[in-house]
């Protein structure tokens, strides 16, 4: 899927699942948030939500049970793979209109 035109080009997601059962990654084309490092991703939960404004929009869909970010990713636990098959279009649809807010991910101090 392919959203909105972000920093003069074309922002989209790829979904895939991962090793993990239940987890599925999204993969953008170009970075999200550079302060964050794909080797050490940021886990927010559905009861820290408040310290993600994007998280907090994902945990608006009940079956994702918790949201890993990455500089140009995030890794998603569904409950189940077949949330996941119906969710992945509304939640890529969702990703890029998100980041193409300009809204940050995470809530940081200023």
């Amino acid at each position: 899927w392919t959203g909105a035109l972000h920093n003069a080009r074309w922002l989209s997601f790829t979904a895939s699942k991962t090793t993990l059962p239940n987890y599925f990654k999204f993969q953008a084309d170009t970075v999200i948030d550079p302060a964050l490092d794909n080797s050490k991703l940021v886990e927010v939960t559905r009861s820290a939500a408040k310290d993600s404004p994007l998280a907090a929009k994902l945990f608006e869909h009940e079956k994702v049970r918790s949201v890993l970010f990455g500089k140009d990713m995030l890794i998603m636990r569904f409950n189940s793979a077949s949330d996941f098959k119906k969710l992945n279009n509304p939640l890529v649809q969702e990703l890029t209109a998100f980041i193409e807010s300009g809204q940050g991910i995470l809530n940081r101090p200023a």
